[in-house]
């Protein structure tokens, strides 16, 4: 019923629409980490600093450099380790029966923790909730006749297509 074809490679020809997708761009492995690692140096520098001054009876000020120094680093290793969960992936699976697909889709992406963000016609968003971690991501689907295209985090994706693969 369904089929899957090679994640990342899209025939052109089969994806021509007047309007452009909706779809966004897959982010590379290292613009993942650097985002990830932005995001996690300075709440760990904060929080490190304040609990080693309060431990050690020193100002906040005093520890604030090591902490910043830390935070950098932490950033750096958290975010290249995330990033290989986190890095966007795309997957293109093929189906017969739209409404069936959409539906399957839709129990499949609640079982996975994410809920649904906007539906038209021929696209759909999911948000994930805290089950599924909020900095996973989105996952975005675009449908086409006979298949659909899906992005979102690689861990996620992969799951998904596991699951459709079974019904």
């Amino acid at each position: 019923m369904f089929g899957f074809r090679s994640k990342g490679t899209v025939a052109p020809e089969s994806c021509m629409k007047s309007t452009h997708s909706l779809l966004p761009e897959p982010r590379s492995y290292s613009g993942t980490a650097i985002m990830v690692g932005s995001i996690m140096a300075l709440p760990f520098a904060i929080v490190w600093s304040w609990l080693f001054a309060a431990t050690q009876g020193l100002s906040f000020g005093q520890v604030l450099p090591l902490g910043l120094g830390g935070g950098v680093l932490f950033g750096l290793f958290f975010g290249l380790s995330m990033a290989f969960f986190f890095k966007r992936e795309t997957a293109d699976i093929d189906y017969s029966d739209k409404k069936g697909f959409v539906a399957r889709l839709n129990v499949a992406t609640s079982q996975l923790g994410y809920n649904p963000a906007s539906q038209t016609e021929d696209f759909l968003s999911y948000k994930p909730s805290f089950q599924a971690g909020l900095a996973a991501g989105r996952i975005s689907v675009q449908l086409h006749e006979d298949h659909a295209i899906i992005v979102g985090p690689r861990t996620y994706v992969n799951k998904l297509v596991q699951r459709l693969a079974r019904d």
